[in-house]
């Protein structure tokens, strides 16, 4: 344990620092090569994907409707943790995002995908999700690394000689010199700047946003809509609503019950979240990087948006029944089978 004490007058400020998993990391030895492909850290490991591919003998199939960037569905999120586990083990750490990753090295990160998912990845709009979704998670990555660096870095010691877990002490070294850049120092505290703007936080947890609108609300089983999505997003029991949130929520129930009233314009629920909330480019306010966020001022495509919904959803019930109807004629083909055998 180490530590700090700071005398300011009278009063002695002490700080209380604990590294015993950081100081205690064991020094790798120096003539260990610097490769592009590392190994992994060991933290997330899919059990239960493994598990229902070995127990069911096929890999679970990924939906990712045409409106949307991200997937949905019962393994949508055992695909974005799948994700992570690839980047990390495959990320080459000499590239700082995924731009910079070639196209022979992410053919590897395509491989074990398609090896553990039913995803067509020469689909345009499957690989252009799927590639949005690895930048992104290497960049949580980096920035797993970049807290690592920070936390010695405070300490005043010499985070060369403590290296992330699963990073060989010559890609670290690599890594602390590209964190000390002027460069990137500047876009780190303008990144912090931003960060501690951020207002309205949400209390969704790990479930992306899409998700929430693509599950059914238990009562209707019918689609939740922007606003409901809001609620369950920004509040919860026993802790009741985020900072500011339940004032977005009674503005757009405001609005909502003044477009329904006679002769009043009619206003969508993608509408009064875009008028509440703002709007941004590229970008759905409350939805995230999971939708395809239309041009701006454009009621046609959110007409567009909602009917592309509503086709996907029908479309996914004729599948799940004509799905249905092939089990059952395979039970009565095997039942027939067997009552002409005895």
């Amino acid at each position: 344990m180490l530590r700090y004490i700071w005398v300011f007058g009278d009063k002695f400020y002490i700080y209380y620092k604990i590294f015993r998993s950081y100081c205690s990391t064991p020094l790798q030895p120096s003539n260990v090569a610097s490769t592009a492909m590392r190994r992994g850290c060991g933290r997330a490991k899919n059990n239960s994907l493994k598990h229902f591919i070995d127990v069911a003998g096929y890999r679970p199939k990924i939906e990712i409707p045409i409106h949307l960037k991200s997937p949905v569905g019962k393994w949508a999120t055992k695909f974005k943790t799948e994700l992570g586990i690839i980047s990390r083990n495959f990320a080459p750490l000499s590239s700082p995002n995924w731009t910079e990753v070639s196209d022979p090295q992410r053919e590897i990160f395509y491989k074990c995908i398609e090896d553990k998912f039913d995803i067509d990845l020469k689909h345009f709009h499957h690989k252009r999700c799927v590639n949005t979704i690895l930048a992104l998670r290497l960049k949580e990555y980096r920035g797993d690394l970049h807290k690592h660096f920070k936390k010695f870095q405070w300490a005043r010691l010499d985070a060369h000689r403590h290296p992330y877990r699963g990073v060989s002490i010559d890609d670290w070294k690599v890594i602390c010199t590209r964190f000390k850049a002027d460069e990137l120092q500047k876009i780190s505290k303008k990144n912090s700047k931003n960060r501690a703007k951020q207002v309205v936080k949400h209390c969704g947890g790990s479930k992306s946003f899409v998700q929430y609108l693509y599950e059914r609300n238990a009562e209707t089983e019918q689609p939740i809509g922007r606003i409901e999505l809001w609620k369950r997003t920004h509040y919860k029991e026993p802790n009741g609503w985020m900072t500011q949130c339940e004032e977005y929520y009674d503005e757009m129930r405001r609005l909502q019950s003044e477009s329904m009233a006679e002769g009043a314009e009619p206003l969508t629920e993608e509408e009064i979240c875009a008028q509440v909330l703002g709007r941004r480019p590229g970008y759905v306010r409350d939805l995230g990087h999971g939708m395809i966020a239309p041009p701006l001022s454009s009621r046609s495509l959110s007409a567009q948006t909602g009917d592309l919904n509503r086709r996907y959803q029908e479309e996914r019930l004729r599948n799940q029944e004509l799905h249905s109807q092939i089990e059952q004629l395979n039970e009565n083909m095997q039942i027939e089978v067997q009552s002409q055998v005895q």
